[in-house]
């Protein structure tokens, strides 16, 4: 790394390398220039990576030089180094992404502090920029297996991601509104038919793959589910153009080897966020199709609107239970409210078939969080407010017995979760000095990494490596403060077997070397 010192004051020039080579800092070269017009010839010849810079000098001004670096290498640290007359006129250096400003005259301390404040920075920087590098090539190189780890997730997981419409772009799925389309494989061989009919829906991905380029497509089984963009303003057209491409793959797999496919259309959506509501109504329609034992390309908008009606019913009442077994209670009484008033409309005794499945389903719910002994007493009361003839204050009862119950799971999983950060920050502090990590302190709390990582994140607003480091500066501090042992033998005490490592930890964590910490607190002894 290299250092420019500018300034039009000798003295100055050669204090401020003097007192950075006295402190230690490792830098390749230091120059020096003594204007604005000298240091921008030697930025071009040696491009440094930190500068310092008085703001008044002759003919160019310090900010005259800042605005230039900021325009050739916007990641060069600039440190201005300015009077108190000239502070307000300083601070139109922030627009030149100034790294910091000292105050005449340089105080030793804030000098080596700014930087080695500007060297983190940049060694951070460009270690993220690194791995960015590998990040990317590696992203860009699997970018078809993780676009189908993205879809597995939208179509499966049990709770869909809030940027998925965000995120779209990154995994190449550049569509507005479309349907989801389920294709069923099956085969008329009469021998080896499992084996034909898992070839059958590779062929039929094949086929759709090759007639729609880029085409987000996913295979769960025998089912090849797909995703088709509307591009035509009419539905109709739009609705014909799919089932003729629908026929033609038909015809392909049919005369290759007597395949036979049947395909359930979702109704029309412009978020990713539906994703697991119209694999839902793709399963819906293919079951009404065997239930027929029909083989034919249908859409969920032409199925009896019974059928639809009590599918989404059941789909909307676990939606409710699942939010009330995470303890989103808003979410859950908003839902609970759109089910009653959509009851409501229909047939008198949708209502109390609406009610009577909210209660089974929140009891599930809650079965995981009280044992089977508490259910009679939970769930007896509000099943015998319930007749067929519902009055209001049966819902409202109804409405109330779900707020409690996410309420009550809702005090569980922060108590669990109190229990669980606590015991991770107890395993640190008795292992601190050990070679552990996150899989370490995950096992020993009986949890997957993942989840412990969150959870401390959420928790404490730290990640696992920050709390574990804070832990052993705090202890390499003490250490420092209170005894005589050397660098080498705390570094080993904290957990660090590589005294160079500790050493630039304990820098970025005190803003000194371990050493020059011990001399400042045997100075205030």
């Amino acid at each position: 790394m290299k250092l420019l010192i500018v300034d039009d004051e000798q003295i100055l020039r050669m204090r401020i390398k003097r007192l950075i080579e006295e402190a230690g800092l490792s830098f390749q070269h230091i120059f020096t220039a003594q204007n604005a017009i000298e240091a921008t010839e030697l930025f071009e010849r040696e491009t440094p990576e930190i500068v310092i810079t008085d703001i008044r000098m002759p003919t160019r001004s310090g900010l005259d030089l800042a605005a230039y670096i900021h325009e050739k290498s916007p990641n060069t640290a600039v440190i201005v180094v300015t009077g108190y007359p000239e502070f307000e006129y300083a601070r139109t250096a922030l627009q030149y992404n100034v790294f910091d400003y000292l105050l005449k005259p340089i105080e030793p301390e804030k000098l080596v502090a700014a930087v080695l404040a500007a060297q983190h920075k940049l060694e951070t920087d460009e270690k993220h920029e690194r791995l960015y590098e590998v990040f990317r090539a590696h992203f860009t190189e699997n970018l078809e297996t993780i676009r189908r780890q993205y879809i597995e997730n939208l179509l499966f997981s049990s709770e869909t991601p809030a940027d998925a419409d965000e995120t779209r772009q990154i995994y190449g799925i550049a569509l507005g509104r479309y349907r989801l389309v389920a294709i069923q494989c099956g085969t008329a061989m009469e021998t080896a038919q499992l084996e034909s009919e898992y070839y059958c829906t590779h062929l039929a991905e094949q086929r759709i793959r090759e007639r729609l380029p880029g085409a987000v497509t996913y295979v769960f089984g025998g089912l090849v589910f797909f995703l088709w963009e509307i591009r035509r303003d009419d539905p109709l057209d739009d609705n014909e153009a799919l089932l003729g491409f629908l026929r033609e793959l038909h015809g392909d797999v049919r005369s290759d080897f007597l395949g036979v496919l049947s395909a359930g259309i979702s109704s029309a959506s412009d978020t990713l966020r539906d994703m697991q509501m119209l694999r839902r109504q793709t399963s819906v329609v293919l079951e009404y199709m065997r239930d027929r034992n029909l083989r034919e390309m249908l859409f969920y908008e032409d199925i009896r609107e019974a059928d639809a009606a009590g599918w989404a019913l059941d789909t909307e009442v676990e939606l409710l239970a699942a939010e009330i077994g995470v303890g989103s209670t808003a979410q859950a009484l908003a839902r609970f409210d759109r089910i009653i008033e959509t009851s409501r409309a229909g047939d008198p005794s949708d209502l109390y078939s609406a009610c009577l499945l909210i209660a089974s389903n929140v009891c599930l719910a809650m079965r995981v969080y009280r044992g089977e002994q508490d259910m009679p007493s939970l769930v007896g009361p509000i099943i015998r407010q319930l007749t067929f003839e519902v009055a209001p204050e049966s819902i409202e009862a109804l409405r109330k017995w779900c707020e409690d119950a996410s309420e009550r799971i809702n005090a569980v999983q922060r108590d669990t979760s109190n229990l669980l950060v606590n015991a991770v920050k107890d395993f640190i502090a008795a292992n601190y000095a050990q070679a552990i990590g996150l899989t370490d302190a995950a096992r020993h709390v009986g949890r997957n990494p993942s989840y412990i990582s969150r959870l401390v994140r959420e928790t404490t607003g730290e990640n696992f490596t920050q709390l574990l480091t804070d832990k052993r500066m705090a202890e390499a501090k003490r250490l420092l403060k209170e005894t005589n042992l050397k660098v080498q033998d705390i570094a080993e005490r904290t957990g660090y077997n590589n005294v160079r490592y500790f050493t630039r930890v304990f820098k970025s964590n005190a803003n000194m070397s371990p050493n020059d910490y011990r001399s400042f607190c045997s100075t205030f002894q």
